[in-house]
């Protein structure tokens, strides 16, 4: 896995753990869910960026 493929999980890990917590804390809802959004935007082009390089992944085997 090369730079953007790792970049792109770490995002994604981030916006979902945002988008979470934002219903948990009322009093950063909004700052949570924007921000849960932009990290969530950000890992998704970093994955179609991997993708369009064709950058070798990992695939875990039995």
């Amino acid at each position: 896995m090369k730079n953007s493929s790792r970049w792109s999980i770490v995002f994604a890990v981030m916006g979902a753990a945002a988008f979470g917590s934002s219903f948990i804390s009322k009093a950063a809802f909004d700052f949570l869910m924007i921000f849960g959004f932009a990290a969530s935007s950000l890992g998704m082009l970093l994955s179609l960026g991997a993708m369009y390089k064709n950058e070798k992944g990992l695939m875990l085997r039995n």
